[in-house]
């Protein structure tokens, strides 16, 4: 769900809205810091439930328009409603048109070389500011496969597969699905340590189409939404059963040889993957919400209390924000890349408009029977504005499911410092425990 990390939303006011005091949206208001512009807030009542499909997360050390492709305009304004028509805030189009990030051959802390439709890993290099700090050993592959060849126009899905350095560990591996939707997987980087250690396991990490190093096709030539997202998932699945990975029984009761892995919309989509008879060993749904309606409703909240607390502008009212409720490191390096390879169309908790979890199970026939038979374990976070009551509504239709609550922990407590310990702890004794 777009508010943060794996939840991020976009803007969808119309431009022609847009309006800042002063200037009207054709007026110059390109390369300025809006931070120094005199805004002019709306205000908005306590009843009033914010869309999340209008923010604009602030991307630390990088300007939102640097990241912004295909000249989009950026609208920010954390209190637009759009049925009402509240004006906007208009930052401006970018200032250049970067090239798609699926065609880059070398980016950041990679060393790559683009042979046919794939990117093979020659090396790794450190980035300048962590090259003293070592990192866990296992291997890497980077490569991308088009999820329709027979289509007119092939898409291409950007797979990062990390395995064991020691090829005789067999345990099963996890396919982990990043959320959004259009945030691709970097901010979840951290999980290749799954493939260390005393519970190593094979790691597929995967940009859903339309963000990351994925092909973006346009809105117009896509059929973008959950439907479509579900074959993502089950392309990415016989990716790994191609390569003969999956390991253990693939009957009903046992599933699929793999664990699923799925944060904020991730687990979302995990969850759409399971309807469509998708079998796996285990489930993880970490930081996911069962309503998109009721986390909207709570992310509002958050907003009133810091705007209570301290009555400052839009852009610092949802600085605070996200700082508080998705992740206190903002400028952490992994968080920073995802938000800067973000998809600009198919975003948002706008785009999951009336997405319950119950009304899904219902829609195709799942059974409380059938969710009860599968391991399933909910990671939340005290100050996650995907509050515990929104994830108890998992409950509704996987009865079984765990629930383990990280103290102090935000939307992506595995990048907090001091949290990622426990984080890491609370996830592979899970997975361990439900190899077989």
């Amino acid at each position: 769900l777009v508010v943060a990390g794996s939840l991020f939303v976009t803007p969808s006011t119309p431009t022609s809205l847009a309006t800042i005091q002063g200037h009207n949206s054709s007026e110059a208001v390109c390369g300025r810091d809006p931070r120094q512009l005199s805004l002019a807030r709306p205000k908005r009542s306590k009843d009033d439930v914010l869309d999340l499909n209008t923010l604009v997360p602030r991307v630390p050390q990088h300007g939102i328009r640097d990241r912004l492709h295909n000249n989009t305009l950026a609208l920010y304004s954390p209190l637009t409603r759009v049925a009402k028509q509240t004006p906007a805030y208009l930052l401006g189009p970018p200032t250049r048109t970067p090239p798609p990030f699926h065609r880059l051959t070398a980016a950041f802390t990679t060393k790559a070389t683009l042979s046919s439709s794939r990117l093979h890993i020659n090396s790794r290099e450190e980035a300048s500011t962590s090259s003293s700090q070592e990192r866990p050993a296992f291997k890497e592959e980077c490569f991308f496969r088009q999820l329709d060849p027979e289509a007119s126009a092939p898409r291409e899905v950007y797979f990062r597969l990390v395995t064991p350095v020691d090829a005789a560990v067999k345990r099963p591996p996890v396919i982990v699905i990043h959320g959004g939707p259009g945030i691709p997987h970097d901010y979840l980087n951290p999980l290749e340590t799954l493939a260390v250690g005393e519970y190593a396991r094979p790691v597929l990490f995967f940009d859903q189409v339309g963000c990351g190093m994925s092909s973006r096709p346009a809105m117009a030539t896509y059929p973008y939404g959950v439907e479509q997202a579900v074959k993502e998932v089950q392309f990415a699945h016989r990716e790994l059963e191609r390569r003969g990975l999956l390991v253990g029984s693939f009957d009903d009761q046992h599933g699929g040889g793999v664990h699923v892995y799925g944060q904020s919309w991730g687990g979302m989509l995990a969850y759409e993957w399971l309807l469509e008879g998708g079998k796996c060993l285990s489930m993880v749904l970490s930081n996911s919400p069962a309503d998109v309606h009721t986390v909207e409703r709570d992310a509002t909240k958050m907003i009133d209390e810091i705007e209570e607390i301290d009555d400052t502008t839009p852009w610092g009212l949802m600085h605070r924000f996200f700082k508080r409720h998705e992740c206190s490191e903002q400028e952490n390096e992994h968080l920073v890349e995802a938000k800067k390879k973000g998809g600009a169309g198919w975003r948002g908790t706008g785009v999951l408009q009336g997405w319950n979890a119950m009304k899904r199970a219902q829609e195709k026939g799942f059974s409380l029977s059938d969710g009860s038979r599968l391991p399933v374990l909910l990671i939340g976070a005290t100050k996650d504005f995907v509050t515990e009551d929104c994830l108890n509504m998992w409950r509704d239709v996987l009865p079984e499911a765990e629930l383990n609550m990280i103290q102090d922990g935000t939307h992506m407590p595995w990048l907090e410092p001091e949290l990622k310990e426990e984080y890491f702890q609370v996830l592979s004794h899970f997975l361990a425990s439900k190899d077989s």
